[in-house]
């Protein structure tokens, strides 16, 4: 289906900077299958022919464009990692903040999902999981050994986590869910388990 789309006119703004800009709001509104390189190279004002001097494909340009959305991600967690150092002030902290990201950019974190097919062999995109694991997993040994965690496999653990949150998103873009509560609520389970202590009794 043909967009009508406002051609930009040209200015000091480095080409690439425009081509990708247009392509992050094209991506988002209509999908990765519903926009042509005519149409972006439109929107940047630009011929398409210049396009090509900065990406090889549309495809290479759909992967920048993600990996421009991850990078933007990942300094919101790391920042929050440098200011805060207890692991269960942390995970909570961190399930925050990725909520609260995702939700800001709903339509670029569901196209990504959606176009996993394309991204999925791309270092760059799956990153985040990657290089947060093993720092969740550190930080849960350091726990067990310290006697504030009881004894478990700190590696399942943090896939448990990692499902939880992915599960809470996937329940988000599908049905609306809450991403504030669940959290809070994912955070709450995690930590604090849902059995009642004999010593609570």
């Amino acid at each position: 289906m043909a967009h009508r789309v406002r051609r930009r006119p040209a200015g000091k703004k480095d080409k690439r900077e425009r081509i990708l800009s247009a392509a992050i709001r094209l991506f988002a509104r209509y999908g990765y299958h519903g926009v042509s390189l005519e149409t972006i190279a439109k929107r940047a004002g630009i011929a398409k022919g210049s396009i090509y001097s900065y990406f090889d494909s549309k495809r290479h340009l759909f992967l920048t464009v993600c990996r421009r959305t991850m990078d933007r991600l990942e300094a919101r967690m790391a920042v929050l990692n440098e200011k805060i150092k207890d692991i269960g002030t942390s995970i909570r902290e961190a399930l925050k903040t990725f909520f609260s990201f995702c939700e800001s950019n709903r339509h670029l974190v569901e196209l990504i999902i959606q176009e996993r097919s394309l991204v999925k062999r791309h270092p760059q995109v799956t990153v985040l999981k990657k290089h947060y694991t093993p720092l969740l997993v550190e930080a849960l040994k350091e726990g067990i050994e310290a006697g504030r965690i009881r004894p478990l496999d700190p590696e399942t653990a943090a896939s448990v986590l990692f499902c939880a949150t992915f599960g809470a998103l996937f329940a988000y873009l599908e049905h609306g869910v809450d991403l504030g509560g669940m959290a809070e609520a994912i955070a709450d389970v995690f930590l604090h388990g849902i059995m009642v202590k004999e010593t609570d009794k």
